[in-house]
């Protein structure tokens, strides 16, 4: 159930959010953000790393609600608002990075996500890393559409 409401609110959020003026190419930015969501998981459930619990549909090990929701909606919503000044996408970046931190500890507390192989930094390096990669997507292949 958890990730269906996740499913719902991102999307919501994404048709309320949205900038329908500047959001043709920030799409693919939301199927960046899928591929590299699936590739992290798959190689995390191999190593058992961490488990997802909980999706009625799975992908490859992740819920689909949780990759065509949450995931899909922050890389369009993070290009689409991706400033153009340095300074102000580190603070870009630094509150998607605490958005997403604070929805991965949600998911820990509702028993959708167990650790077991893994820790908190662990997280945090690899959404750094995640947005780091989906900035310079928006810099070098949408930043003329945004």
């Amino acid at each position: 159930m958890n990730w269906a409401i996740a499913f719902v609110a991102s999307w919501i959020l994404l048709l309320l959010l949205r900038r329908p003026d500047k959001a043709r190419l920030a799409y693919l930015g939301g199927l960046l953000a899928i591929i590299m969501q699936t590739t992290i998981d798959i190689n995390a459930r191999h190593l058992d790393l961490y488990y997802i619990q909980g999706g009625y549909i799975n992908i490859m090990g992740s819920p689909l609600s949780f990759t065509l929701g949450p995931v899909f909606v922050m890389g369009v919503l993070y290009l689409q608002y991706l400033p153009r000044n340095k300074w102000w996408q580190i603070a870009h970046m630094t509150l998607f990075i605490a958005l997403f931190f604070v929805f991965e500890l949600a998911l820990i507390e509702a028993g959708n996500l167990e650790y077991a192989h893994w820790n908190h930094m662990g997280s945090l390096f690899v959404d750094v890393t995640v947005f780091m990669a989906l900035s310079w997507f928006g810099e070098v292949f949408v930043k003329e559409d945004v």
